[in-house]
């Protein structure tokens, strides 16, 4: 693996007329391109660990090397214009418009305005604002989920190698939440920042994050992993109690089902509306029509029964989770996959899915895909 972008070494912070440290001697790697999240209890000291990485908090010790340069002496004012920084509500300047809210680190940095100007365009059409509908108006004028969207374009528009996001959708309410997230895991993808991003809210840092950091008090790492390993295997009581009951149920939205996951069940080819006339195969066989799956035929107690059920795509918008519900839901003795032309892909069956679980947490294999509240089982789940 290359060396960490950025670099936090023995990073202290004591608050005069305090005598224990906010951030006591805090080691912390992050990787070029990779979202990491810091989440812990209120007061553990997150936001201060991130104000530090662009000196809005200047630390008592340690140091902060990013892309193998000490910036810990650095000129503060250069360090933070090199490095977005989004907060709740986008931390936008009320009497400026929007299109100088986004051209603000722009001007700081002397870019002329024949660049700006289109520049800020860009950054709107990038987050999903028109800019001919709201480059003109006031944060006032706009909804939170629309401040918060200006409030990631400013931090992207001197295209920033960094950007630290301080509970970025805490303020807006879940369902737009949600949207924001799954459009900045899709904007990772285009853009690829190096992104360190705090929340209190356990769901938002499985489904955000490509490693969790857990801090506990004076942001001491408890456990620092991708998401997957820490549901699966909490390091100590601190991160199990901090991950709540059933924390490996998670796990299960974050893994994508491959075909080395799948079995072969017998199936019954039938012409298509007479699912009667199937011959049965064992005790379950997969029912075909016109080539395509339509459910399971089953014998119990010399009884036949046919459980229709709609196929799962094979493909990496299905996990783990969506094949156990189809079970849970349907009562089927395996969940069916088919592939993109819909024909037969194999069948995961139950028993299946721990191992997943286990080889998955061995490899730090996960999704990337944007992940709904429901999916890791933490709705409302604010830690």
């Amino acid at each position: 693996m290359t060396d960490p972008f950025i670099q936090l070494e023995k990073l202290t912070k004591t608050f005069p007329g305090i005598a224990e440290p906010a951030v006591d001697s805090l080691d912390l790697d992050v990787h070029e391109g990779e979202i990491v999240m810091l989440v812990g209890p209120s007061g553990c000291g997150k936001t201060t660990t991130m104000k530090m990485i662009n000196r809005l908090v200047e630390p008592t010790s340690g140091r902060i090397v990013i892309d193998g340069q000490d910036v810990t002496d650095a000129n503060p004012d250069e360090l933070r214009r090199s490095i977005g920084y989004v907060i709740q509500q986008g931390g936008l300047f009320p009497h400026m418009r929007v299109r100088d809210n986004v051209a603000a680190v722009l001007q700081l940095l002397k870019w002329p305005a024949a660049r700006i100007a289109p520049r800020v365009d860009e950054m709107l059409d990038l987050v999903g604002l028109d800019p001919s509908e709201y480059r003109d108006r006031y944060p006032k004028q706009l909804s939170g989920g629309q401040r918060q969207r200006v409030g990631v374009a400013r931090a992207l528009a001197a295209d920033p190698p960094i950007m630290l996001l301080d509970e970025p959708f805490g303020a807006v309410d879940p369902i737009v939440r949600e949207h924001l997230q799954n459009e900045f895991l899709r904007l990772q993808q285009e853009i690829c920042k190096t992104i360190v991003f705090v929340t209190h809210d356990l769901a938002e840092a499985v489904k955000m994050g490509d490693r969790i950091a857990i801090v506990g008090d004076h942001s001491v790492v408890a456990q620092f992993d991708a998401p997957a390993r820490i549901l699966a295997y909490p390091a100590n009581d601190f991160v199990h109690d901090f991950l709540g009951e059933n924390a490996e149920l998670r796990a299960l939205s974050l893994i994508e089902i491959s075909p080395d996951m799948l079995s072969n069940f017998p199936s019954i080819s039938v012409a298509r509306g007479n699912v009667e006339s199937a011959q049965v195969q064992g005790p379950a066989s997969v029912v075909l029509e016109a080539g395509q799956p339509v459910g399971w035929l089953t014998v119990d107690a010399g009884e036949r029964h046919f459980l229709p059920v709609k196929p799962l795509a094979l493909g990496p918008e299905t996990t783990l989770s969506d094949a156990l519900g189809q079970m849970v839901r349907d009562g089927a003795p395996a969940a069916i996959l088919v592939d993109d032309a819909g024909h037969l892909a194999g069948c995961l069956e139950f028993s299946a899915v721990p191992r997943a679980v286990a080889r998955a947490a061995a490899s730090s294999s996960v999704s990337r895909r944007p992940r709904t509240e429901e999916e890791v089982s933490g709705v409302d789940h604010d830690v």
